[in-house]
């Protein structure tokens, strides 16, 4: 399994560029890895939102396009981990007793006990879906049937979503696999 820790700040955006000569002009063929940043808008509790950006996961060369997402945390204190494993992968979670919420059970390459699963990408037929884990957390076994759905048949990676309770000095977001 390919793993490469990341760690990027509010500031932080990968861009690719490539210019071609065509037809006597200039295309331009741009791809956004990832963006971060806070939402201005604050909500009721005066948190704001994650607001993020990434790419969607593929197989060969098909281009799925980038998640725009916006996500209410639900912790008063954390940060976002994005994670980006190559397929196959391993995850241990399991719904937490007092919450319901899905959390890590079991320290993975990135992930930690305790960090909440917040969305996954999943697949119908040859597109990949972002899946809302925590508006789904009260059916476990959709969930478990949604994150099976990644498999080499259909894509090289999967994108995992996670919550992870505690205090950031910075506004930050740890990404792996977003090189």
């Amino acid at each position: 399994m390919a793993v490469d820790m990341w760690m990027g700040y509010i500031h932080d955006v990968e861009v690719n560029w490539m210019w071609t000569w065509s037809g006597g002009k200039f295309d331009v063929d741009v791809e956004v890895n990832w963006m971060w940043r806070w939402s201005e808008e604050e909500e009721e509790e005066g948190r704001p939102d994650f607001i993020f950006y990434f790419k969607m996961p593929t197989k060969g060369i098909a281009d799925n396009g980038i998640a725009d997402v916006k996500l209410k945390p639900i912790l008063e204190e954390s940060e976002l981990v994005l994670v980006r494993y190559e397929l196959p992968f391993g995850l241990n979670v399991a719904p937490d007793d007092e919450t319901g919420e899905i959390v890590v059970k079991g320290d993975g390459a990135v992930e930690k006990v305790g960090d909440i699963l917040r969305q996954a990408t999943y697949w119908q037929g040859n597109r990949p879906i972002l899946l809302d884990i925590s508006t789904n957390k009260a059916e476990f076994d959709l969930i478990v049937k949604a994150l099976m759905t990644n498999t080499t048949d259909v894509s090289d990676d999967i994108v995992l979503v996670f919550e992870r309770p505690g205090a950031s000095e910075r506004l930050e977001v740890n990404m792996d696999g977003f090189d």
